[in-house]
């Protein structure tokens, strides 16, 4: 019988009926870790078979009970033994993890005076193995964010754990976080989907040369070993930009002397230091007369790159409609 199972030995010696029922008695634990994770990789599940009023099958009304797997991720879990015949109404098998992460269901079946009868599924979860230096990642919510122009702006960061097999680790992994520049909230612990979130606050302190290292690094990091001596981490940057810089257009001024020739020109639009303005920035064009074409009606994106169409725009202008 299973560890957790306790028989009362007065039970033994009360006569039955034939079997009519399979129950779930208890499980050692709901969750395992996945085969090879140095962490728990099994669960020992027991039943109780009893007859129509709740007692216990007898010696003479023993019945073989096979156990399977209903559902699974299919990663090689596997249940040992997959049958055992009642021992004073008890049965046990033991599900076994494979390489995959995911929940595992199984069921209790007996063939009893021509009926079928079966438990309830038992579901356990096959949580991932410890995170894994090749499957660890965090990305910003927001890749460029106006922190220098502005203190108390959040950004939300992200850390992806994964185990050796791309599962997620289990969840409750603890991720640690810090910053060169402005806050980071410390810790966080992931999700089933192996996730981490934290907040990034703009703030002091910020980096004193914006055109050296305009940036905020963030780096989170966590354990690789039950232990906690083997520390795995990766990093990832938001860009603090600045208030709004005056607009440069070229040229400032010219002659129009042909209706069928457009005039071509030029514009940037960034923070004083160069940078790109951040996502949802809106930028228009407009004339008193004539016709406009090109980057006349911008919405900016999340972007930390200069250059054209983050920062350098152009448009023609010509004084009847024009085809382009």
């Amino acid at each position: 019988v299973g560890a957790d199972t306790v028989i009362n030995p007065t039970d033994t010696l009360r006569a039955s009926g034939p079997a009519k029922h399979i129950t779930v008695l208890n499980q050692t634990t709901t969750h395992i870790y996945i085969k090879g994770s140095g962490l728990i990789e099994s669960a020992v599940l027991n039943f109780i078979v009893t007859d129509a009023n709740g007692i216990k099958v007898d010696r003479k009304h023993r019945v073989q009970v096979k156990f399977y797997i209903l559902n699974g991720p299919n990663g090689g879990e596997y249940i040992y033994p997959d049958t055992m015949t009642t021992r004073d109404g008890y049965v046990y098998t033991v599900l076994n993890s494979g390489t995959i992460a995911g929940a595992v269901q199984i069921v209790a079946e007996a063939e009893a005076e021509g009926e079928t009868i079966r438990s309830n599924p038992i579901r356990v979860a096959i949580h991932g193995g410890l995170p894994d230096q090749e499957h660890f990642s965090i990305v910003a919510e927001k890749a460029n964010i106006a922190g220098r122009a502005h203190y108390g702006i959040t950004d939300q960061l992200t850390a992806f754990v994964g185990d050796k097999y791309s599962n997620p680790v289990a969840p409750g992994t603890i991720v640690y976080f810090k910053s060169d520049y402005c806050i980071v909230e410390g810790s966080a612990v992931t999700d089933e989907l192996g996730r981490a979130t934290v907040r990034l606050i703009s703030s002091a302190p910020i980096p004193p040369e914006p055109l050296v290292n305009p940036f905020a690094t963030i780096t989170a990091y966590t354990y690789s070993d039950t232990l906690g001596s083997k520390t795995i981490q990766s990093s990832t940057k938001v860009l603090l930009t600045d208030v709004v810089a005056p607009i440069e257009v070229e040229p400032t001024s010219f002659t129009y002397s042909d209706l069928n020739e457009p005039v071509q020109f030029s514009y940037k639009v960034h923070d004083i230091w160069g940078f790109p303005l951040v996502s949802g920035t809106s930028i228009n064009v407009d004339a008193t007369a004539g016709n406009l074409y090109g980057d006349i009606n911008i919405e900016m994106k999340d972007t930390q790159r200069s250059g054209p169409g983050t920062t350098e725009f152009s448009f023609p202008w010509a004084l009847s409609l024009i085809h382009i």
